[in-house]
């Protein structure tokens, strides 16, 4: 026996001796190990034992190298997903042999799978347990043939009551590659809402609300006349509306002297005067005047030109009447030009009203 293997020998025997239960004994740290919150510093011909931590691991300083498997589990899911039932599933798969699955019922625009579409492979027993996962950092994968494709998983123990989860890296498309009147392949993302066979009830301002369709499954517009299911075309502002009226003038028994009457043009084309006439004592005498500037003189220092019969056939009226410029003009102002002349009797009555037309 060599020495060293005496000392302990002897050391281990003196520790039973004395407190063979004790498990801070040589002995006791021998067959449990010993716990100590931090690493002991040995020196050269001292006695080591198992070091444990707290929680009973075994403290270890090793440097492991090589390849370590660790199963990945955060997988993504965003790719086609097969199952053993078609349902919420993009495709099927059953068990085939011992390392072999079938692969069938691929979606859309997929003829096959192959191995370097496939995340993983989770084999699943009858229980609902997960006997293994395989992901592509430990396994040996090859696939072979269009739809139905045969999977094999190199190295894999499956049974035939076993069923298999398969994750690929296959993009789901948003749209189908598919005219436009071939069903909907592909998932593809589509905008909806809500059909109605009438309006819907005012909602509150700054709610969100849907977009609304006929039973027809036509988008309702604006405009939508539920009645007769048709749009209704209105113009917001007509040319029926594009007229002014005012009274221009309303008079009773006027001082005898010449009096003017204006009014812009500007957006009209046509107008209209309608005049009342009594010359009391008198004669109160009516004519219309016009001009064309527009540089920006008041209507008053306008120089005008009398255009009474261009517009209406008579040099003037001296009786109630109704005058029409039916015809486009181009005026900037209309002056309407009253002479009251009573001999003084000041007892001439005017009254006269305007409508100017787009």
């Amino acid at each position: 026996m060599a020495l060293n293997d005496r000392k302990f020998s002897s050391l281990v025997e003196h520790n039973k001796t004395t407190a063979e239960n004790s498990i801070n004994t040589v002995y006791g740290q021998v067959g449990a190990g010993q716990y100590n919150s931090s690493a002991p510093t040995l020196a050269n011909g001292d006695y080591g034992f198992l070091q444990l931590t707290a929680d009973g691991s075994l403290r270890t300083t090793a440097t492991i190298s090589g390849d370590v498997n660790v199963d990945n589990t955060a997988l993504s899911t965003t790719g086609y997903v097969g199952k053993a039932s078609g349902t919420n599933a993009d495709f099927t798969t059953a068990y085939a042999g011992a390392t072999t699955i079938t692969l069938s019922g691929l979606p859309s625009g997929v003829t096959s799978i192959t191995a370097d579409d496939v995340v993983s492979v989770q084999q699943i027993a009858t229980d609902g347990s997960v006997t293994n996962t395989y992901t592509r950092d430990d396994i040996t994968l090859t696939a072979a043939g269009t739809d139905p494709t045969t999977l094999t998983v190199t190295g894999a123990t499956f049974v035939a009551t076993d069923t298999f989860v398969v994750h690929t890296n296959i993009g789901k498309p948003n749209s189908g590659n598919v005219a436009h009147d071939v069903a909907d392949e592909g998932n593809p993302t589509k905008v909806g809402g809500r059909a109605r066979s009438s309006q819907i009830t005012a909602v509150a301002s700054n709610d969100r609300t849907d977009a609304i369709f006929n039973l027809y499954g036509e988008q309702v517009m604006a405009g939508y006349t539920w009645a007769t299911q048709s749009n209704r075309v209105e113009e917001i502002d007509p040319l029926s509306q594009q007229f002014v009226t005012e009274t221009l003038a309303a008079v009773t028994n006027g001082t005898d002297a010449t009096y003017y009457y204006y009014f812009d043009m500007n957006g009209f084309k046509y107008f209209a005067l309608q005049s009342t006439l009594n010359g009391g004592s008198g004669t109160v005498t009516l004519t219309a005047e016009a001009t064309i500037q527009n540089d920006g003189t008041a209507p008053a220092s306008c120089t005008y030109v009398d255009v009474t019969n261009d517009l209406f056939g008579v040099a003037s009226t001296t009786a109630s009447d109704m005058w029409v410029a039916d015809e486009v003009n181009a005026f900037k102002y209309v002056r309407v030009k009253v002479v009251a002349s009573t001999g003084g009797a000041n007892d001439g009555d005017w009254t006269i009203y305007l409508k100017k037309l787009y």
